[in-house]
């Protein structure tokens, strides 16, 4: 197994315990019927959605060598525009939750937009966040059968991992272990994203621990 194969190893096992993530498990069971829940589960969307847009958005404007760069506007015409239809599956709410983890990991794939190299970045936006959403969207579809927003997602949407991957494997980038590192830090990131999709889903609030009484006690 040469050293990309392991790269992509790992993509696999990732994917698959992302599977078995207990907001994937959330999404296909039968809480997922009440509509408090599902409009829960959508305002959490549309948060990371606003994220998303900002993301792709700093991706492309920081410039990258053209293959990368092509890949980059490519997502944008795809993607632009998503979170406003998320917004509209909402009516147009304002989003109540408040959630300073869940805007602190998401805020972190946006700052690595910024700070990593065009190779961290197609890891991070195609075999990541895209491979989650692929995942996320094929379960939950089956919840809001009209939306145009979930048909696309689930069954039109172009294999943006696979494009990812083919001009991440073309581009002959040797440093593979680097790419190893920032996919299992990508991941692990995620993680925190999805399970503070499914608190607030779930219970309609997040559990927020910040240790700042123990610490004013403690000083």
């Amino acid at each position: 197994m040469n050293k990309f194969d392991l790269l992509l190893k790992d993509q696999e096992d990732f994917v698959e315990t992302f599977k078995t993530h207990a907001w994937i498990q959330f999404i296909q069971s039968t809480s997922m019927e009440d509509a408090a829940v599902k409009e829960r589960a959508l305002e959490a969307l549309n948060i990371w959605g606003n994220w998303f847009q900002r993301i792709i958005y700093m991706r492309a404007a920081t410039g990258a060598p053209k293959e990368f760069q092509n890949l980059a506007e490519q997502h944008i015409l795809e993607e632009v525009g998503h979170n406003t239809n998320l917004l509209n599956m909402r009516k147009a709410k304002d989003i109540a939750l408040n959630d300073p983890i869940l805007e602190a990991t998401s805020s972190w794939f946006f700052e690595k937009m910024i700070s990593s190299t065009v190779e961290e970045k197609t890891i991070l936006v195609h075999f990541v966040i895209e491979a989650a959403g692929d995942v996320f969207h094929a379960k939950a579809v089956k919840w809001f059968p009209d939306s145009d927003h979930f048909k696309t997602h689930a069954y039109l949407d172009e294999d943006h991992f696979s494009v990812g991957c083919r001009v991440l494997k073309e581009s002959g980038y040797a440093d593979i272990e680097s790419l190893r590192f920032t996919l299992r830090r990508g991941w692990e990131m995620f993680y925190i994203v999805a399970s503070r999709f499914e608190q607030f889903a779930r219970y309609g609030a997040v559990e927020i621990n910040n240790g700042i009484t123990d610490y004013a006690k403690a000083s």
